[in-house]
């Protein structure tokens, strides 16, 4: 009994002194896809090293850790805003609490799975958390490292814009209100939709190869673009009006950039009718602490 008391102070020291320990989490909102099949791919990338072998078994042996502390899953409507805003907060609470576990080194491993409006919000939530964003691939069902997120790295100046190619339109000086545009995917903004023209002035991101952004590809960069163009106008109007087409994980970096202080209203693009419609302020979701 003293020897198996050594062996376990032994590992759970060991865990402890991993210096970025990985946490693997799942956010889903709203969508069937498969919460606990996106952990298990994420268990696996991290158990393919060595040195995590046995990783989902010791951090719930000696550090608490379940799958139930992972897995988020909004099962409500995004327009119930009031009841998305609730899972937000307590999810954030959920995450400190895990975060608490663990040494002070640890990283999130993220899947995010949802919309892209909310993917913003995801991003604002876990604000300065460092982290690794995946991606699912369509190929092999599993999921590819796109990002390292960082908060200081994701705001830092871009004077060159190698991504987008940024376009204004429509531009009055006596307009308050922005519509700001990312078009970085094959599926493209619909620009003449009444729903953006109307509304204020026009500035649009466009990517400059036109195509979705490739697992390769410096995904950094984009959101600094982005961020840049968000800052600017934050300055310039009063409130900034986003539509998009982007991947989530993208989304979920300038979430990260912008975090919940500016009055950048969310768009989700209605599939059915071809509209971009109004889901939520990103500065009426704040968080205590």
């Amino acid at each position: 009994m003293f020897l198996a008391g050594i062996v376990v102070e032994g590992n759970k020291y060991k865990i402890y002194k991993e210096d970025a320990l990985p946490i693997p989490v799942v956010i889903n909102i709203a969508n069937p896809a498969d919460s606990l099949d996106a952990l298990n791919s994420l268990f696996n990338l991290i158990q393919a090293k060595r040195e995590y072998r046995n990783y989902r078994q010791n951090i719930k042996q000696y550090l608490g850790i379940t799958e139930g502390d992972l897995v988020y899953k909004y099962e409500g409507k995004i327009f119930d805003t009031e009841y998305l805003k609730e899972f937000l907060k307590i999810t954030k609470h959920d995450l400190q609490r895990v975060k608490r576990k663990t040494p002070q080194n640890s990283i999130f491993y993220l899947v995010y799975i949802g919309p892209i409006s909310v993917a913003f919000l995801v991003g604002s939530m876990l604000g300065r958390e460092g982290m690794l964003l995946f991606q699912r691939t369509q190929d092999n069902n599993s999921y590819e490292r796109v990002m390292e997120v960082k908060d200081r790295n994701l705001k830092e100046d871009a004077p060159i814009f190698e991504k987008f190619d940024v376009i204004y339109q429509n531009i009055d000086s006596g307009k308050d209100r922005v519509t700001i545009a990312i078009d970085a995917a094959a599926h493209k903004v619909k620009l003449s939709d009444p729903s953006i023209t109307d509304y204020g002035d026009i500035i649009v991101l466009q990517s400059k190869t036109g195509n979705t952004i490739g697992y390769e590809e410096d995904w950094t960069q984009y959101c600094r673009e982005i961020f840049n163009v968000l800052n600017k106008a934050q300055q310039n109007y009063q409130e900034i009006r986003l539509v998009y087409s982007m991947p989530v994980n993208l989304a979920v970096a300038v979430g990260m950039a912008t975090q919940h202080f500016w009055n950048i209203l969310l768009t989700n693009y209605d599939s059915k009718t071809g509209k971009y419609e109004d889901l939520i302020k990103m500065n009426e979701v704040t968080y205590r602490g």
